[in-house]
């Protein structure tokens, strides 16, 4: 059995998941992360852009890696939370109000550049298809890192009802109850681990507004802290989704990673224990090129398999990118001799 049969094998599963990012949704003409870091430095206003710059390069020593967007927002979220928790000034030019306002101006944007495209048709087939020929009564869970709304449309359109840790009809507001299968009984959920352009904050609470009729940068809220314990206290679905995220993994039998990098180590950590220690799990990631440290992982790892440009049987052609293995798993007519 080849390494693709094995993972269609592996589809029939009762328990399965997806966790999507960037390169999931760049086909239907949204930006993978450095692009619309670059975008959004070239947007922002003079004063923000030097914020940007100052953020990038204390990012770049810290990590010795370029920062993207996300990390320059955890960056001035951080460097305000230390302000207010220690009253001791900050160095220039990191001074709370400028933080702020650079925060505020650069998740707009972000707003503004997702809300751009709205929809795709490849998430609204793969969705479709997937659920057609779905034979067991369990759940799928997708998890996704993007901010953008294509799987949110993707499920609306096929009429296909989900969870998504918020409850309500216009400001729908975090409840967990909603990501728990025997409380809130749904064919899907679908978990935003880095936030999502329908969450605002409103009223000290984090809220979904799907109407996208937000212009107010003050309740702009999109990314949450990824690398540091402050959403754990705070009223944010951040630790909820991350701990739900955990709990999938220890009782799932199938995780598909699509367009995600393995960039984020917050991530990277629960999938690789969960590899280790669950023993009816089998990982699949789908993507571009891998870069070394994962390679390595998944040699340690029997049971994370990756797929790649360089790796994939030639039969598979472009199946690391998401249109084309949205095809190959939902049972699209070249299913069965291959994609070209």
């Amino acid at each position: 059995m080849t390494p693709i049969e094995y993972f269609r094998k592996r589809l029939n599963e009762r328990k399965l998941v997806f966790l999507l990012g960037a390169g999931a949704s760049c086909e239907a003409k949204l930006p993978l992360m450095s692009d619309l870091t670059e975008a959004i430095g070239r947007l922002l206003s003079a004063p923000s852009r030097r914020m940007f710059e100052a953020l990038s390069r204390l990012v770049r020593k810290e990590r010795r890696a370029a920062a993207n967007i996300e990390d320059l927002l955890n960056a001035a979220l951080l460097l305000e939370q230390q302000h207010e928790s220690t009253v001791l000034p900050l160095p220039e030019p990191f001074t709370p109000d400028r933080l702020t306002r650079f925060r505020r101006e650069a998740t707009m944007l972000i707003r503004s550049e997702l809300q751009k495209v709205t929809h795709s048709d490849y998430h609204r087939e793969f969705v479709g298809r997937l659920f057609a020929k779905r034979s067991y009564p369990d759940p799928i869970w997708f998890y996704t890192t993007n901010n953008d709304i294509l799987l949110e449309d993707a499920l609306d359109y096929n009429r296909i009802a989900f969870g998504n840790g918020f409850s309500g009809l216009y400001r729908r507001h975090l409840d967990e109850r909603t990501l728990d299968p025997e409380a809130n009984r749904k064919p899907a959920y679908l978990v935003k681990l880095h936030g999502s352009i329908t969450y605002a904050s409103e009223g000290g609470q984090i809220i979904e507004d799907g109407s996208l009729a937000r212009t107010d940068n003050e309740a702009a809220l999109i990314v949450y802290p990824s690398r540091d314990k402050y959403a754990e206290s705070h009223k944010s679905p951040y630790a909820l989704f991350q701990a739900k995220f955990r709990e999938t993994l220890r009782s799932c039998q199938t995780l598909v990673v699509i367009g995600y990098s393995f960039s984020d180590a917050h991530l990277n950590e629960p999938i690789y224990e969960a590899v280790r220690t669950n023993p009816q799990l089998t990982a699949f990631a789908f993507l571009k090129e891998a870069r070394p440290d994962l390679e390595r992982e998944a040699a340690r790892l029997e049971r994370l398999s990756l797929f790649t440009e360089r790796t994939l049987e030639p039969d598979y052609g472009d199946c690391w990118k998401a249109s084309r293995l949205f095809k190959f798993i939902a049972g699209g007519a070249e299913d069965e001799q291959g994609i070209a």
